[in-house]
């Protein structure tokens, strides 16, 4: 579910979009926790370090918060640890996560950018948390790109994993 398969994509002109990312939870011995949705690369922890410029969310589980995706950027502290140093400070890049209470249908529909836009809602927040199949979150990367993702399956605690389709501005 990494994004080097190109059947993964869809490109037209109005949208980019990836019909299954995977990433895992923090301790997830097979799947990266971190991706970039600018191409849809899914990184592990020890390839952070080369490509934190091109990574825009995280994975990770936690007891309260369930299954959440994440912004390097906001503040998170205590999941990720690189020899006992916290990885993410304020260099990394910010996602902010807005919550929406849109159908499945209405996300399988979208095809312009206005409609993901206008998703964007009150107060950017760092992470989408406590995520299940169905919910739907509208986002905005650190280079002001609109996106949504749809949760399609989440598995497991500390080494599971969630997948999510994605719609964003180009």
């Amino acid at each position: 579910a990494c994004s080097d398969d190109d059947d993964d994509e869809t490109d037209n002109s109005l949208i980019k979009s990836y019909s299954s990312l995977t990433v895992g939870a923090q301790d997830n011995p097979t799947i990266g926790s971190f991706l970039s949705l600018g191409n849809g690369t899914v990184y592990t922890l020890a390839q952070t370090a080369g490509n934190k410029s091109a990574i825009d969310i995280f994975c990770f589980y936690e007891e309260g918060n369930d299954m959440a995706l994440s912004s390097p950027g906001g503040g998170i502290s205590g999941i990720y640890m690189q020899d006992s140093v916290e990885i993410f400070d304020s260099t990394w890049n910010f996602t902010g996560f807005s919550q929406t209470d849109m159908s499945v249908a209405r996300f399988d529909a979208i095809a312009t950018p206005d409609s993901i836009v206008a998703q964007f809602t009150g107060t950017a927040r760092r992470k989408a948390s406590r995520l299940v199949a169905n919910n739907i979150y509208a986002f905005k990367t650190q280079d002001a790109k609109y996106g949504l993702f749809k949760v399609i399956s989440t598995t497991g605690e500390e080494a599971g994993s969630i997948t999510f389709a994605v719609k964003m501005q180009k």
